[in-house]
């Protein structure tokens, strides 16, 4: 076998090769004397060694003179392959598509803005027009000459109630305006979350009673956060009235404070619907709404995402479980404690 790879070195095509290739490195010799024009090397990525078990074959000996050929022993088996200048048709169509892609993901991005305003203005418009129709409709009762003393206090509470959910509705849309600009600022101050969270749970008590719904608090003790009385009222009865509206009749409502372990934990648990799987990543979203446990709750779905943007703004997070549908639902708020003093 030795023999025969000789016998095959010593053929006349070897004898040609390695004349080619003496001649090859004259050439190369005079272009470093400057005897003739010597052209640019390559750059190094359009060189590409592949090792293969070949004999006899040329490689870029780019190590040493960038960009000349010469021969290689058979034994070496390696062969250089220079690799194609790219198609600058090719190159164009790909620029062509990419431009494609991100058109495609601007206009996928604009629709989807499109449809949360038009989703917007009809929840703000379905719930501006039944307190405006209630108003309305106590007004005519007013006028009329006849009316009792009993129906002229219902019609002035019901009117009273209408402004005030009104006025509510506005509220929430300012604030997620300010949100979403970045112009909601707090004051900073010590706060006890404990007595904010009783307070929250007594106004919203006529409510539960109402909708047959137990509603109890748990909060001892002192738990001190930073951050703004006001706001963090917000979100303590944002979570509750959430949670009401969610139960139905029979359930209970029950709300936690706690504070250890440098962290102050509000937790607001209820017996309601629940929430399905898939709609978990999206109940923080601005006008996301479930489905109630009564047709009378409404709302413009901007409860939640109130609630994690001030949360946030305070340095803590916002948490929602809920097992599945029909098992009720739990949001944890943990906030960073402070000291007393």
């Amino acid at each position: 076998m030795v023999e025969n790879r000789r016998m095959v070195m010593g053929d006349p095509f070897s004898s040609t090769l390695a004349a080619r290739v003496r001649a090859f490195s004259e050439n190369i010799g005079a272009a470093a004397r400057h005897e003739a024009p010597m052209t640019p090397p390559p750059p190094p990525e359009a060189l590409e060694v592949m090792h293969l078990r070949r004999e006899g074959l040329l490689v870029v000996d780019d190590s040493r003179v960038p960009g000349v050929l010469r021969a290689t022993p058979p034994e070496s088996g390696i062969r250089a392959l220079r690799r194609p200048s790219p198609d600058p048709l090719e190159e164009r169509l790909g620029a062509l598509q990419r431009a494609l892609e991100e058109s495609q993901r601007l206009c996928a991005e604009l629709a989807a803005a499109q449809h949360e305003r038009d989703l917007a203005m009809a929840v703000l418009a379905h719930e501006l027009r039944g307190p405006m129709s209630a108003i309305a409709g106590w007004v005519r009762l007013l006028r009329h000459p006849r009316i009792e003393p009993e129906q002229r206090a219902r019609a002035l509470e019901v009117i009273e109630q209408s402004a005030l959910l009104q006025q509510s509705l506005v509220d929430e849309l300012m604030d997620a305006s300010r949100l979403t600009t970045g112009k909601l600022a707090l004051e900073q101050a010590r706060v006890d979350l404990c007595p904010l969270a009783l307070l929250a749970v007594d106004g919203a008590l006529p409510a539960a009673a109402a909708a047959g719904i137990a509603l109890t608090c748990q909060a001892r003790g002192t738990c001190m956060v930073q951050g703004d009385a006001w706001r963090l009222s917000q979100v303590i009865t944002n979570l509750v009235t959430n949670a009401l509206k969610f139960t139905p009749a029979g359930g209970a409502v029950a709300v936690r404070v706690t504070a250890g372990d440098g962290v102050t934990t509000l937790r607001v648990a209820d017996t309601g619907v629940g929430i399905a799987p898939e709609q978990l990543p999206r109940i923080f979203e601005r006008f996301h709404q479930g489905a109630p446990a009564s047709d009378a709750a409404g709302g413009l779905g901007l409860g939640l995402f109130l609630v994690r943007e001030i949360v946030e703004m305070h340095g803590g997070q916002v948490v929602g479980a809920s097992p599945g549908e029909g098992l009720g639902a739990t949001f944890t708020v943990t906030l960073p404690q402070v000291s007393e003093s």
